[in-house]
Parts: structure tokens; C-alpha cells; sequence
């Protein structure tokens, strides 16, 4: 017995029987089949909408299970079908209406900006490595990720590039530190970090050299 598109086969239906023992007929559709469920049972889950004639569709069985999406309900349209405006960019996945990536209906349209679209994150959000300084711009997404480092981030200038003021030199060795605060090397603002008195250094060349001296004389003695 073939059921109609409303019913499915009875489980064990190879056990029952038709009325007429010779063949079976439209009205042994309850003796052979179960009614399928109505659409309208069916809760259609996040990412799907009502289809238009919901009402008039049926689950798979004779009850609505998981995966009747497919038979009563339409694919929402994805956001990456909305262009974002100018200083904003794609929500991360998760963020979105109903927790998915999704516009609100079976197509993106501009009352779907808000739901997919939010504002780049500000170049301040990232954190720069010592070797770099921040500059101004924003990320490429809502929030700022390692992909960010070349917008936000620009190679400081080196302590030894720098000009330092008369009776100073740049610092060097590891207790010096490396880098000017950004590039180039501004003396109002590294010198206090890149430079010192050419006075200390000579005098620390001095006490290095006397002490070699006196170590050579007491080898010698």
C-alpha cells in the first residue's frame, strides 16, 4: 500500500492487512499508514524562519522531530550577504540575531545592519609589543585579534639613531633601554630614556681601566 504525502507507513506494516484480503484500497490509508504531523507543532530552530505556508506542511513523521527544519521552515539568509557601512565590519559568529550568523529573514536587507554590523575596535584596544608604539586607526573587526599588529602598530626608533643632547650619548648595553618612545627619536621626549652624560660613561671607561691596571701590577708584584 503506498500512503499518501500526508501519512507515513505504519511500523510493522508488512504485519497488517487491508480489508480486502486480494488488495488494498484508499481506505485502508489508517489501516497502513499514520498521519504525518502538521508544521504547525514544529518550533523552527535559530538560523530558519516560518515558511510562508507553514500550515499547510508536514513533519517527516508522525510526529515533529529534529530535522524538520528541512520540511517546514526556510534558511535564514547569512550577514555576509550585507555589506557593512564605512567604520564598521561583520559581527564574530555568535554575536548575531538569535545567536547565529544570520539577516532576519530569507534575505539581508538594511534593517539587518544593526543585527550583523558593528564598529571596527579602536587601534587603543591593542596591546603593541615593547618594539613598537601605537598609532591611530581602528581594527579590522569588532574586536582587535594579532592580524591588527601592521594597522595599530609602527617599528619604534632605535636609542642609537638618536641625536642626543651635547655632553650626552646614547645608552647603550642591556641596561639601556633599546628603543625611543616612538620614530623617530624626539630628544624632548628619549632623551631622559636614550641618553647620558658622556661624563659617567668616560668615568666608568676610567674605573674599568684602573682595574685592570691595578690587576696587571699585583700580577706582576
Amino acid at each position: 500500500f503506498a500512503c499518501p504525502s500526508t501519512h507515513i507507513r505504519k511500523e510493522g506494516a508488512s504485519e497488517l492487512s487491508c480489508a480486502d484480503s486480494t488488495m488494498c484500497t484508499e481506505t485502508d490509508v489508517n489501516t497502513c499508514c499514520d498521519a504525518r504531523a502538521s508544521c504547525n507543532s514544529y518550533t523552527c530552530p535559530n538560523g530558519f524562519v516560518d515558511a510562508s505556508n507553514k500550515s499547510s506542511l508536514f513533519c517527516e513523521g508522525a510526529s515533529c522531530a529534529d530535522g524538520d527544519e528541512l520540511n517546514c521552515c526556510l534558511e535564514r539568509a547569512s550577514c555576509s550577504n550585507i555589506e557593512c557601512p564605512n567604520g564598521t565590519a561583520h559581527r564574530e559568529c555568535g554575536e548575531y540575531q538569535n545567536s547565529t550568523c544570520r539577516c532576519a529573514g530569507t534575505s539581508c536587507n538594511e534593517a539587518d545592519t544593526a543585527a550583523c554590523c558593528a564598529t571596527k575596535a579602536p587601534c587603543s584596544d591593542f596591546e603593541c609589543p615593547h618594539s613598537s608604539y601605537q598609532v591611530a586607526g581602528t581594527c579590522a573587526t569588532p574586536s582587535c585579534t594579532s592580524n591588527d599588529a601592521d594597522t595599530c602598530c609602527k617599528a619604534k626608533a632605535l636609542c642609537s639613531t638618536m641625536n642626543c643632547p651635547s655632553g650626552t650619548t646614547a645608552c647603550t648595553g642591556s641596561s639601556c633601554d633599546q628603543y625611543c618612545a616612538g620614530s623617530p627619536c624626539i630628544v624632548d621626549i628619549d632623551s631622559a630614556t636614550c641618553c647620558v652624560e658622556t661624563t659617567s660613561v668616560t668615568s666608568a671607561s676610567s674605573s674599568t681601566g684602573s682595574s685592570s691596571s691595578s690587576s696587571s701590577s699585583s700580577s706582576s708584584s
